[in-house]
């Protein structure tokens, strides 16, 4: 049997899984930066695609640094793709519930705010009279 000896297929099942790797082959990352096409979602937010990728037509190219002293790139730059995917995923959630807890407070402060203001009109109202 003849194969083909340019090319080594051990090399793709051996290729390490973790986040860094990936990163550097899925995104194209040089000298710990990588360039990302910035485009419009259906919804009207950003979405980022990589350079390569055929659908990415959008408005402009947006740089990232990544840098060590980044916390979330230093934690998770040798663990295992599908682990930071679901971590960042986590972490997510956490921030909206958080956001959605400050703008329920910051909606009560301004209802406790507007009720004084009326009672102090609907007071002045009574006075007039």
């Amino acid at each position: 049997m003849f194969t083909n000896r340019t090319t080594d297929m051990s090399i793709a099942l051996s290729h390490g899984w973790t986040y860094r790797p990936l990163t550097h082959d899925l995104l194209g990352m040089k000298n710990n930066k990588i360039k990302l096409q910035e485009k419009s979602g259906p919804d009207g937010s950003k979405v980022f695609c990589a350079l390569g990728d055929a659908t990415s037509t959008g408005t402009g190219t947006v740089s990232f640094d990544l840098d060590p002293n980044d916390a979330v790139w230093s934690q998770f730059t040798e663990a295992a793709f599908q682990d930071v995917g679901e971590e960042i995923d986590s972490r997510l959630k956490a921030y909206k519930k958080d956001v959605e807890a400050v703008s329920r407070r910051n909606a009560e402060d301004v209802d406790q705010a507007q009720m004084a203001t009326d009672a102090s009109q609907l007071a002045s109202a009574v006075e007039a009279l």
